[in-house]
């Protein structure tokens, strides 16, 4: 500043003086809280030139449709395995044979799978074609699972050994016993796997390595030897191995890793049902919501009155078999194995549907026809009944159990029995329908009745629940169906005929249901109506799953389906890794008729902390903020001076208008929420003497103005013509050595000048 002659330098620094004593500071933006956004799906290798493409969907699609896992399909054969692979939770290689001439997989496509598994990916692989003649067909295989091979192996037993610390079982077969089995149909041949340190053979198929875990950097990695067990002829679906299958997705994939299948409903179906009552009584007590498939013609008079109040309480349903066993269908001409004619179905549906009308018995959405056999004509008399659902395993207007030879094959349906060769209908074999049921002739019928139709068949010799006396075996034989049904996350039903029940004491019978329900605890059962079971597993079959992603800031998970729900659908989340994986349940509500719906899951996170705080020194007067960023669900905040609590800091940042030096010390920052609590690391404020100017020179028309500055601070060196004035114009202000700052301006021979200095925060 120049000064003219006559004024006094001692008046002018006292001025400046006056001016640098207003300090206003900058204060700097809050971090963003990080946002840690990450895919929750898997992708599925296959190679639609190579001779094996065809393993996909008849091996291993009808288990992630099952499964719900959220899924998309690389064509290796169009499309190359970019480092984009990196951002899915499961890679899975969906087919023998993948790339046997090496035309699709390039070394950089190999390298990219391995730096996605290293890094946290997980891997599932169902190629089993490892070696040609003698070599290592995939450099992929031998840098994430590393075997060497010996000769090919037949095998016919599967068991299932402890192979973690305690004789404790793998979390994939954790859901079988210590050395449980299962005996295939047929022997299958399998590659001799020679593990490498880190691999554990969690599934022996006769000694051999059938399943092989391994962790390979921050990534896990399954192989199995074979996928020929998913054929009916070598095993099949729903016969015990199930769950090693969605379990072993769950334990490779990076986590969260989200899943839609069935809940763990229970629904219990009698047929040929005509009382008395007190077993359906019984089963309601204990906590089961039985289906009752009526024998209309036997049910008594003096056993309408507990039917009735079963059904209108709302904990049994009902609906029409048949007339008289088998001496009378409703639904077709069993006797002479033919279909009613047209007149005949019209009556008997009438007098089918009276039977509930007067008696004042609602009547349910699923209808269960005696030995699986209708005509198609009867379809559309169903439709003015408001059925929607038809369990049935033959094809509509087949005989099923003829008077000679075989029965009608079973149905060509999903999930499971698309591509086998079929069976007579009444094989005892595990089944699972979840389709769509097509009547033929009837090409109006299309998407009106559903087929939900689990049975586990190979438990007992009678092909069901068949209950009795005995009831420790009953007992078995009960947990054993339903076990099975919830570990292949299929929908659970207890299968029944009244005929079993009868005979059965009341205090047997209550026994034998608590010991059912009381070894099923350990699952959280929901026990359901078997219209309602039905109706979750269409919903199913009319949406899908299509994406995935997790917010670790927010614990938010952004979840896509397509289609339509006519109800809301669980998602399970899985976390955790190894043991302790455990999983949460969203809720996705209804949509209807919607191409694409999203919806956000919030889910509890503990909090962590993601950028701590840094300490400050500051002057004397001056403002000073710490901030420290996390993630976690809904985090509160509290700040520690030393070990003492900080009044009135709740916040992320914590601010201290005017620095005093009794504000000097060490801080640190409290996160915690409902889920946990996290201390940030040390953040030390210095005070520094006040901002004052200690030097002004003027030399050849520019002044120099230098004070006391704290390093690593920024300042702003101001000047204007005027006290009055709105706006200050700005010079550099350089950092010297020793805390002292400097800045210049040159005067332009001005009359007077003013100049201030502010700290930048």
């Amino acid at each position: 500043m120049q000064c003219p002659a006559t004024f006094n330098m001692q008046i002018l620094r006292a001025a400046c003086l006056s001016l640098l004593l207003f300090v206003v500071p900058a204060f700097a933006a809050n971090p963003a809280t990080q946002s840690l956004v990450a895919s929750m799906d898997a992708v599925v290798l296959i190679n639609s030139t190579a001779g094996r493409s065809n393993d996909f969907t008849r091996y291993i699609q009808p288990y992630l449709e099952t499964f719900g896992v959220p899924y998309t399909v690389l064509d290796i054969a169009t499309n190359a395995v970019g480092t984009d692979i990196a951002q899915y939770s499961l890679i899975i290689i969906g087919q023998r044979e993948l790339d046997t001439n090496h035309t699709r997989l390039s070394a950089a496509s190999q390298g990219n799978l391995v730096t996605a598994v290293s890094n946290g990916c997980g891997m599932v692989n169902f190629d089993t074609t490892l070696t040609q003649a003698g070599t290592n067909l995939y450099s992929y295989v031998q840098s994430i699972y590393g075997f060497t091979y010996g000769p090919t192996a037949s095998v016919a037993t599967l068991s299932f050994p402890a192979t973690e610390p305690g004789a404790t079982m793998h979390y994939v077969t954790a859901l079988h016993p210590v050395n449980d089995s299962i005996t295939l149909k047929i022997s299958s041949t399998i590659p001799t796997l020679v593990l490498s340190s880190n691999s554990t053979s969690i599934v022996l198929a006769n000694g051999n390595p059938f399943l092989v875990a391994r962790k390979f950097g921050a990534g896990r990695a399954l192989q199995w030897a074979s996928a020929d067990w998913v054929a009916v002829a070598t095993l099949g679906p729903v016969a015990g191995l199930d769950d090693a299958l969605w379990r072993g997705f769950v334990w490779s994939a990076r986590k969260p890793f989200a899943l839609r299948r069935v809940p763990h409903f229970v629904c219990f179906r009698i047929d040929d049902v005509a009382g008395p009552f007190t077993w359906a009584q019984t089963s309601v007590q204990v906590g089961f919501k039985p289906f009752m498939a009526l024998f209309l013609g036997d049910v008594t008079a003096a056993n309408i009155p507990a039917l009735r109040t079963l059904v209108t309480n709302g904990t049994a349903t009902a609906s029409p078999h048949s007339f008289y066993g088998s001496a009378s269908f409703i639904y077709f001409n069993h006797q002479t194995e033919t279909a009613y004619t047209d007149s005949v179905v019209s009556n008997n549906m009438y007098f089918a549907r009276q039977f509930h009308i007067t008696n004042g018995i609602p009547m349910c959405k699923t209808i269960a026809t005696h030995y699986s056999e209708i005509g198609v004509n009867a379809f559309p008399w169903l439709l003015t009944w408001g059925t929607e659902y038809v369990p049935i395993e033959i094809i509509p207007g087949a005989i099923e159990y003829p008077a000679s030879g075989p029965g009608a094959p079973w149905l060509v349906a999903g999930p499971y029995r698309l591509f086998e060769t079929p069976l007579p209908g009444q094989v005892h074999l595990p089944q699972y329908y979840a389709d769509w049921l097509s009547v033929p002739t009837h090409p109006e019928m299309s998407n009106r009745f559903f087929n939900c139709y689990p049975e586990v068949r190979d438990i007992a010799t009678c092909g069901e629940f068949c209950p009795d006396s005995n009831v420790a075996p009953t007992i078995a034989r009960g947990v054993a169906i339903l076990k099975r049904s919830l570990d292949s996350a299929i929908l659970p039903s207890l299968f029944t005929h009244e005929r079993y029940i009868l005979p059965i004491t009341a205090a047997n019978w209550l026994a034998e249901l608590q010991g059912i329900t009381n070894s099923l605890a350990p699952y959280k059962p929901v026990y359901v109506h078997l219209d309602d079971g039905n109706q979750y597993v269409r919903a199913l079959k009319t949406s899908r799953f299509l994406s995935a992603s997790y917010d670790a800031g927010s614990g938010q998970i952004g979840s896509i389906m397509s289609g339509k729900s006519d109800l809301a659908l669980q998602v399970q989340v899985y976390t955790g890794a190894d043991q302790a994986i455990t999983n949460i349940t969203g809720t996705f509500p209804s949509f209807t008729n919607a191409a694409l719906s999203n919806v956000v899951l919030t889910f509890p996170v503990a909090p962590s902390i993601t950028a701590q705080p840094v300490g400050r020194t500051n002057h004397e007067g001056a403002s000073v903020s710490l901030t420290v960023a996390a993630i976690g669900t809904s985090p509160n905040y509290s700040w520690l001076k030393g070990a003492n609590p900080v009044s009135g800091a709740a916040s992320a940042t914590y601010t201290i208008s005017s620095l005093k030096p009794a504000d000097a010390g060490v801080y640190s920052a409290v996160v915690s929420n409902q889920f946990g609590s996290v201390t940030s690391g040390p953040a030390t404020i210095a005070v520094f003497a006040p901002l004052t100017i200690e030097s002004f020179f003027l030399t050849n028309d520019v002044a120099t103005v230098s004070w006391f500055a704290v390093p690593g601070n920024s300042y702003a060196l101001q000047y204007g013509d005027s006290l009055q004035q709105s706006n200050w114009n700005s010079e550099n202000a350089t950092l010297a050595v020793d805390w002292m700052a400097s800045g210049t301006n040159s005067l332009n021979n001005a009359t007077q000048r003013f100049y201030r200095v502010l700290l930048n925060q």
